[in-house]
């Protein structure tokens, strides 16, 4: 009897879990949402989290991201395949990047991984991909990047999907949340 009821509950969980994944975020026009302000440029502190899905001569790869801006001159950004295998952290420190290897730093161009996501993130300055999170044009002539679809975060208004380009490697970029943290956490 109590096996059959919690078997009752874990489905009912499930499904309810299920139905809450699909059901869609309030859609608001374009014209609507490009009248919402953007995140201000010079935000002192926001999370944004999402996924990527990078291409290069036909290889695929899947990247869970949270890119958190720490102040105007610090940016962690955590990096994770699929489950969240194969996780990377990359720092920003004012115009020093590195990224972590165990309990030391290393320089971002020293990235020993051969991935389709690895040019974007030794080509590109780390402050123009976060700009571009935050619905900002970057003016360059090594990369693209377009906002495909707008939508409304936490009042702002925030790319939902952008599409980033550079060298024969192409990415979609799905923001899927916005927070900004309370002074002195994180």
């Amino acid at each position: 009897m109590i096996k059959t009821a919690s078997r009752c509950v874990l489905g009912i969980g499930a499904v309810i879990m299920l139905v809450g994944c699909v059901t869609s975020p309030a859609r608001h026009s374009t014209s609507e949402l490009l009248a919402e302000p953007l995140v201000p440029i010079q935000a002192s502190s926001w999370i944004i989290q999402g996924k990527i899905k990078v291409t290069l001569e036909g290889d695929h790869q899947n990247i869970s991201f949270n890119w958190h801006r720490r102040s105007s001159l610090e940016d962690t950004l955590r990096l994770s395949g699929p489950a969240g295998f194969g996780g990377l952290t990359i720092r920003r420190y004012s115009e020093t990047v590195t990224w972590v290897d165990g309990a030391t730093e290393q320089p971002l161009d020293e990235l020993p991984v051969s991935t389709a996501f690895r040019g974007f993130l030794v080509e590109i300055p780390i402050t123009d991909l976060a700009a571009t999170l935050l619905g900002y044009e970057v003016a360059s002539t090594k990369w693209a990047s377009e906002v495909v679809d707008w939508q409304l975060l936490s009042g702002y208004r925030l790319p939902r999907v952008m599409a980033w380009s550079l060298e024969g490697a192409s990415a979609r970029v799905v923001l899927t949340q916005l927070s900004f943290p309370e002074p002195g956490s994180g």
